[in-house]
């Protein structure tokens, strides 16, 4: 491994490192409302209704990040306060959404999941910005992207891990196995973060020839001019930009499908399945797999493109999606589901 190689390795690693405990506590989402109703007693009708109005505020919530943390980063030329920031009250957040009190009102559990994800989005806005100016070419900026990918695969897998652990009396995810995942997440956090803030550049550093500093130097007054009457100027090129809308589309209507299969799976297979206690077990398998599948995707990627990928990858979880429809309590067993796991993990 060359020096440079080496040093670009180690960059990315680091800028990485806090992605595994943002996943590991967000693995925990999909399972929150079977938790909350089977062990708490709020109704799904409530739950849903909360996550409902949170999911819109995170919808608000999230280009005003975007736009607040831009603009910070044109004047001060760092995104690192808001990842700070963003990564502490996640952590605090989590434990109090993760670890109620028995007697757990609505206006609790609406609180700090609204907080949680805002924590997310504090974190999560700047950090995915952060990795394109880290990367100098698009081949770096899928390789660095794969890197994320596999620290979040590995914060899924040390989530599944916690329940199979030999502390508890049951695989099933309970609350106990969540607060001692959230304790574990939360403490790992804080050395992770201050790994990468301390490790990571606030951007790479390339050689600046004459074109690209010209580039940069209308880019920067274009942002000016952007910024005096940005709302307007803004508006009007992302709706005049064409791939950029079909990109929003595509990604909305993915969204959807996924955010309905993740906020059901976890009712899906303990209540109607029956299969709870080998829900983690399952999980556990596919995310491993997923982690063997990430160096084939990052060759596809390197090789038919990034939109190609993308499609494929899709392809794979809408047929993830179709074989859950196919799977019925009492005749499907725990192979089934894992099938049906391994096929929607891999493609996402």
């Amino acid at each position: 491994m060359t020096d440079e190689l080496s040093r670009r390795v180690t960059l990315y690693v680091a800028y990485s490192a806090p992605h595994i405990v943002t996943v590991w506590l967000l693995a925990a989402v999909g399972i929150l409302q079977g938790v909350y109703a089977k062990y708490f007693g709020l109704s799904l009708t409530t739950i849903a209704t909360v996550v409902f109005f949170a999911r819109l505020f995170d919808a608000i919530s999230d280009p005003l990040t975007g736009y607040y943390v831009d603009k910070y980063y044109t004047q001060h030329r760092t995104r690192k306060p808001f990842v700070l920031a963003g990564g502490l009250l996640f952590i605090i957040s989590a434990y109090f959404l993760y670890v109620p009190p028995y007697q757990v009102s609505v206006t609790y559990f609406a609180f700090w999941f609204a907080l949680f994800y805002l924590g997310w989005t504090l974190f999560e806005v700047p950090h995915i910005a952060w990795a394109g100016e880290l990367a100098p070419s698009s081949q770096e900026k899928t390789r660095i992207y794969s890197f994320r990918t596999v620290a979040g695969t590995l914060g899924s897998l040390f989530f599944y891990i916690i329940p199979l652990l030999p502390l508890f009396e049951t695989n099933d995810i309970t609350p106990d196995s969540l607060k001692v995942s959230v304790i574990c997440a939360g403490v790992l956090m804080l050395p992770l973060l201050a790994y990468c803030l301390k490790v990571t550049p606030n951007k790479a550093s390339v050689s600046v020839t004459p074109t690209h500093r010209s580039q940069v130097a209308a880019h920067n007054e274009f942002k000016q001019k952007e910024h005096r009457k940005y709302i307007h100027l803004w508006l009007v090129e992302l709706i005049n930009n064409k791939p950029f809308m079909l990109f929003i589309g595509a990604t909305l209507f993915t969204g959807i499908s996924s955010g309905m299969w993740f906020g059901l799976i976890f009712i899906y297979v303990d209540t109607y399945l029956g299969l709870g206690g080998q829900f983690a077990q399952m999980y556990l398998i596919a995310m491993a797999l997923g982690f063997v599948a990430l160096p084939v995707w990052y060759k596809l990627g390197i090789s038919i493109g990034n939109k190609a990928t993308w499609v494929l990858a899709k392809l794979l979880m809408i047929a993830s999606f179709i074989y859950t429809c196919k799977l019925s309590p009492g005749e499907s067993g725990f192979g089934a589901l894992l099938v049906l796991k391994i096929t929607q993990t891999i493609g996402s």
